[in-house]
């Protein structure tokens, strides 16, 4: 039995072919290079043939590849020199089995591989709102159907309710809560019983390992039936390898340790609107980033080391979005904001604005989507999507602006995978726009007339796109239209407006009242060995 390692997987993450011409099984492993550290490429190619054009050739001399020679030549020829979420390389391990062989011996040899490798080349953090980069996609395998008997790992019974998303860092989830007020709009409670909440789970069992509660600010907004759509605690946490850092709107900014010990907690203004705060943090070096365009009108760079406002940017206008850190091609760092009327570039260390774009004239809720320097910025109540390159300087409009569409949605946010955006629009239609002119692919029902808040996420192989109250839809992830389950979870009167979490081959579902992790230890455990503990 030979393992291989190949560039460019066009299957999925985890594909049987049997039998091939020569008589062999082959089991694959995708495995994103990005990923993958010098260290652990070096010793991958050590092992491991690669068929790689640039690694089979040999040197001018006709001596092999080795040692020094191989690093480099993985540095120049397989790490991309402008690496980014949506356009790295991949490699794939193969198991090449003889015929007749067990596929899912097989299989399981090639994940002990893998973890010996460093399960952490394919195991990744989720650590803040749709997860790297904000990009809504996934690595590893997960399920196609579940339900409360199937594929389901655990649930565990909430303290409280909310419409944030879970995160997970290492072993761990984080999310946050609101109880005693509000959860019933018939019957609200006291206003003065409301609590905020923010839970530490293992991502193992779902067990609550911590729970840290916070009392409201006075500012917090009474009960209506708008905010009772979303309640107190919607802004999704984000965390590094030390902290967790949770928004809670006009209750401010707060930081605990990964014991939940709170380090500090700061206001970033009182002021309320609609739906109520919706904003989540981003984390850059040793800053935490809010966009408080409701509560205050403007975007904070706070300290992570001690709640400090290094510095604040005034007039963000009537945006409810999530920032983004663009990582360009010349090796620096910007932070995009899509508000009302404008897109504007600045620098993440200072708050300094480089440039700013025509955008969308009205409020703007969905977060932007990145591949490399290009932006894709969509929102508005008339649904409308701009396509605009990052790194300029001064008013852009004329220069970076590619195109626009009058599609797109008002709430949910698109993800970009194989040149082509999808959305699980808010009103619950899966639509699929061409990345390259904004034409649209398809638009088709989902099974649900009520409005869909969570944002679509994916595996690479599966599109998963959550209704409140007409469970997951499963499609293919393909620019042809093609659904493959509708999943449910709960009881029949559970509401599901977070977005989803993968991990470790497990998609974490947070209801109104309870988190689900949906796993199949089949393929998940192959496709995520566990990774760091942090």
């Amino acid at each position: 039995m030979n393992v291989l390692a190949t560039r460019g997987a066009e299957r999925g993450p985890l594909a049987v072919r049997r039998p091939s011409r020569t008589g062999t099984n082959r089991i694959y492993r995708q495995v994103d290079l990005e990923e993958l550290s010098l260290h652990q490429l070096a010793l991958i190619t050590a092992l491991f043939p690669l068929s790689h054009s640039s690694l089979r050739r040999r040197q001018s001399d006709g001596t092999s590849l080795f040692g020094a020679q191989r690093a480099t030549i993985i540095e120049q020829h397989i790490l991309p020199r402008r690496p980014t979420a949506m356009s790295c390389p991949s490699i794939r391990f193969c198991i090449l089995a003889p015929r007749g062989f067990h596929h899912g011996l097989a299989a399981v040899l090639l994940g002990v591989v893998s973890h010996w490798l460093g399960g952490a080349a394919w195991a990744e953090d989720w650590a803040q709102f749709r997860g790297p980069q904000g990009t809504g996609i996934g690595t590893g395998i997960l399920p196609t159907t579940w339900s409360n008997q199937e594929n389901l790992a655990w649930r565990t019974e909430l303290p409280g309710a909310g419409a944030s998303s879970p995160i997970v860092k290492g072993d761990k989830v984080f999310l946050t809560a609101y109880s005693g007020y509000g959860l019933d709009f018939e019957n609200p409670g006291d206003r003065a019983d409301l609590r905020l909440h923010v839970l530490c789970l293992s991502l193992s069992d779902g067990k609550i390992l911590w729970k840290h509660t916070l009392d409201p600010a006075e500012a917090e907004q009474e009960i209506t039936q708008r905010v009772a759509d979303h309640g107190y605690a919607s802004p999704t946490p984000c965390a590094d390898d030390r902290n967790v850092y949770a928004s809670f709107g006009p209750s401010g900014v707060v930081a605990l340790t990964h014991d939940g010990e709170l380090l500090w907690r700061r206001s970033v203004g009182s002021k309320t609107a609609g739906f109520g705060a919706a904003a989540s943090p981003i984390e850059f070096e040793d800053l935490v980033i809010v966009n408080a365009s409701i509560e205050d009108g403007a975007l904070y760079g706070i300290e992570k080391s001690s709640g400090e406002v290094r510095w604040r940017v005034e007039d963000v206008k009537r945006a409810w979005t999530t920032p983004t850190i663009v990582n360009l091609p010349d090796g620096s760092a910007e932070l995009v904001i899509n508000q009302h009327g404008a897109i504007l570039g600045l620098s993440p260390r200072t708050g300094e604005q480089l440039w700013s774009c025509t955008g969308i004239p009205d409020y703007v809720v969905p977060v932007i989507v990145v591949d490399g320097d290009q932006l894709y910025c969509s929102g508005g109540r008339a649904n409308k999507t701009v396509r605009v390159r990052a790194g300029g300087r001064g008013d852009v409009t004329a220069s970076h602006l590619s195109w626009d569409v009058a599609r797109g949605a008002n709430v949910t946010s698109p993800l970009l995978l194989n040149d082509h955006l999808y959305w699980s629009h808010d009103k619950a239609i899966a639509l699929c726009l061409r990345a390259e002119d904004g034409k649209e692919i398809y638009r088709e029902r989902m099974p649900t007339r009520g409005r869909v808040y969570a944002s679509i996420v994916t595996d690479r192989e599966k599109l998963f796109l959550t209704t409140r109250d007409e469970g997951v839809v499963v499609l293919e992830a393909s620019p042809k239209f093609r659904e493959l389950a509708v999943n449910r979870l709960g009881e029949e009167d559970e509401l599901f407006n977070a977005t989803p979490a993968i991990a470790g081959g497990r998609l974490l579902l947070r209801s109104d009242r309870a988190i689900y992790c949906v796993f199949d230890g089949r393929i998940g455990a192959l496709s995520h060995p566990a990774g760091p503990k942090h």
